[in-house]
């Protein structure tokens, strides 16, 4: 568990994907200092023979971006949190499970001391009382999602991470509002005392 000293923390979220991978860079307990996307994949399958080549491309992409991180902080990175696979939807999808292990491997080879946690994107959902069951979603967020060619909850994420951290993300920006929504959930939940 995260001690008390978790205040001033710096905190890299990861929300990973083949395609899109949204990262945030939060100073605890919730001050945004940067946010953005990893999008240098074109669609490739996992049985492809230059597949390796991919995962080592977005390990790469992975370990600038933490060094970036440091350089807009000005202090190393404490640790980072990053949305757990979510295996009912994501069942046999194991190019996912693929590029999950890669950005491991580059933030162990970043700095073999910094810490990677899992958190499950149902206790993300929670945090920030995004419903997730089809038969509640208004009309409004339905029309939203049809429009803008998203997903109904993760609509209501941006708005989420919009309204609570005063933001102004657009709905394409969804990736990023999840790496946020990932990492400010994983301290708060993980405060000594919570």
């Amino acid at each position: 568990m995260i001690q008390e000293s978790l205040k001033s923390d710096l905190v890299i979220g990861l929300d990973i994907s083949e395609t899109r991978t949204g990262w945030a860079l939060i100073q605890s307990p919730d001050e945004i200092l940067g946010y953005g996307v990893i999008t240098p994949f074109k669609a490739i399958k996992d049985k492809d023979p230059f597949f390796g080549t991919v995962l080592l491309a977005y390990a790469s992409e992975i370990k600038r971006i933490l060094k970036n991180c440091e350089q807009i902080s000005q202090q190393e990175i404490d640790f980072i949190v990053v949305e757990d696979l979510n295996i009912m939807f994501n069942k046999g999808n194991k190019m996912l499970t693929n590029f999950q292990s890669a950005a491991k491997l580059a933030c162990a080879i970043y700095n073999k001391s910094m810490p990677v946690y899992l958190i499950n994107n149902k206790t993300v959902k929670a945090f920030y009382k995004i419903n997730t069951f089809k038969a509640k979603f208004t009309e409004d967020t339905l029309a939203k999602a049809k429009r803008y060619q998203q997903k109904p909850v993760k609509i209501l994420m941006v708005e989420a991470i919009n309204k609570n951290h005063k933001l102004e993300l657009t709905y394409a920006q969804n990736d990023e509002a999840d790496a946020i929504a990932t990492a400010i959930t994983y301290i708060h939940k993980n405060k000594k005392g919570s």
